[in-house]
């Protein structure tokens, strides 16, 4: 996307983006100056990608979370993260509905791409996490800890309503967004 040797976004592409995200064209034109001074081929590797999430996180060990931001970033499963992407990501991020985000954790959360949240992928997901933060355990809201197991189950016996053991969308974000605990789980630092 743009044209890589003016490091310009061409008149179609900005107006595309502008409609796809909350971004004004200044902001997008921004962005996309940042994006293409850090990527100069237009892309993001996943090498890159975890280079940076180390900076962010220096005390633990962020590779295995990155890998799976990643994912949720490379939307075409292609192996690299384009300006589009990219932008359309950090939209959500940055200025998107609690729906868009939580709807945005759910596709990371949903690791193998069936369209439901495992116990087993959550439990993947916050054991990253914690590495990621290099602690053993989250902290709950009365100051206690528990386990990534713990916390597994304390999400599942909040969202899963149906008690089949796996998560829809809609059971992921609607039951996140009643319950302030299990959204503190939820939202790790993108």
């Amino acid at each position: 996307m743009g044209n890589e040797s003016a490091k310009t976004l061409s008149p179609n592409e900005l107006s595309d983006l502008k409609e796809q995200t909350t971004f004004s064209r200044t902001e997008i034109r921004d962005l996309y100056k940042k994006f293409t001074k850090d990527c100069p081929n237009g892309q993001m590797t996943v090498e890159e990608f975890k280079a940076m999430y180390e900076t962010l996180f220096p005390e633990g060990d962020s590779g295995q979370f990155a890998d799976h931001v990643f994912k949720a970033y490379d939307k075409d499963g292609n192996g690299v993260i384009d300006f589009q992407e990219f932008i359309l990501t950090v939209s959500i991020a940055s200025k998107g509905s609690i729906d868009e985000k939580l709807r945005w954790a759910f596709n990371m959360y949903d690791l193998d791409g069936n369209g439901y949240i495992t116990k087993a992928e959550v439990h993947e997901m916050f054991k990253s996490i914690f590495k990621m933060r290099g602690e053993g355990s989250f902290v709950s809201m009365d100051g206690g800890s528990f386990s990534p197991e713990a916390a597994v189950e304390e999400l599942f016996d909040h969202l899963d309503k149906n008690r089949d053991e796996k998560l829809s969308d809609i059971e992921f974000v609607l039951g996140a967004k009643q319950s302030p605990s299990v959204l503190g789980l939820l939202q790790p630092d993108l």
